[in-house]
């Protein structure tokens, strides 16, 4: 398979899992987390769906990357449990 078929058929499993249908949920979710245009393809298919319920909905990407920057940073500092 070719570089573009490949993408192809990530973004179409990525579609799929928005849908709950994805075969292997695991191995996309990985994806995800590795690949940075996965995860911009993400956010435009949500922003695709949030825009047709409600322009209200609509945020800009960088949100996101705060959000999350924001959460690790809260995790970071939670303490840790040592367990004897």
């Amino acid at each position: 398979m070719s570089e573009p078929v490949d993408r192809e058929l990530r973004r179409q499993q990525l579609s799929s899992l928005m849908d709950g249908e994805a075969a292997d949920a695991a191995a996309l979710c990985r994806d995800w987390r590795d690949d940075a245009e996965l995860r911009v393809t993400w956010h435009a298919y949500h922003l695709i769906g949030d825009v047709m319920r409600s322009e209200d909905l609509a945020q800009p990407f960088d949100r996101d990357e705060a959000f999350l920057q924001a959460l690790r940073r809260r995790l970071a500092d939670e303490p840790v449990v040592m367990a004897p």
